[in-house]
C-alpha cells in the first residue's frame, strides 16, 4: 500500500486479495486507509497507515478480523529512509498480547 501510494499518489485501490484502501496526502507523505484488506484470504485488515515519506516514522493501527485465534489490534512502527532499522509490532492477537521487532520493510 505504501508503495503504492509514494508511485500512484492520492487515490484508491484494490487490496491483493479483497478489500481496498484509500490514499490521502498529508504533510509529506500519505495517510492510507485500509477498508478489508485481505493479504491472505483468511485475513480481513482494516486500520491506518500513517507514511511521512521518505524520512521519518511510519506509524500503523491495525484491526485484524478473521477466525477467533488471528482476531485483534496492532501497532506497528518504524523509522523510513533508515538502513537497517527495525520495526516494532504490539497488541492483541486472538486475546493474546503479542510484543515484537522485526526487519522494517
Amino acid at each position: 500500500m505504501i508503495t503504492r501510494a509514494a508511485e500512484n499518489g492520492a487515490g484508491r485501490g484494490v487490496g491483493l486479495r479483497g478489500g481496498g484502501f484509500t490514499a490521502v496526502r498529508a504533510a509529506q507523505g500519505y495517510r492510507i486507509t485500509l477498508h478489508k484488506v485481505q493479504w491472505s484470504e483468511d485475513l480481513p485488515v482494516f486500520g491506518e497507515i500513517d507514511w511521512p515519506g521518505r524520512s521519518g516514522t511510519v506509524r500503523a493501527h491495525l484491526k485484524l478480523g478473521g477466525a477467533e485465534a488471528l482476531r485483534g489490534t496492532l501497532d506497528l512502527e518504524w523509522p523510513e529512509g533508515v538502513a537497517a532499522s527495525r520495526a516494532t509490532v504490539r497488541g492483541q492477537l486472538g486475546g493474546w498480547a503479542v510484543s515484537a521487532t522485526a526487519p522494517a520493510p
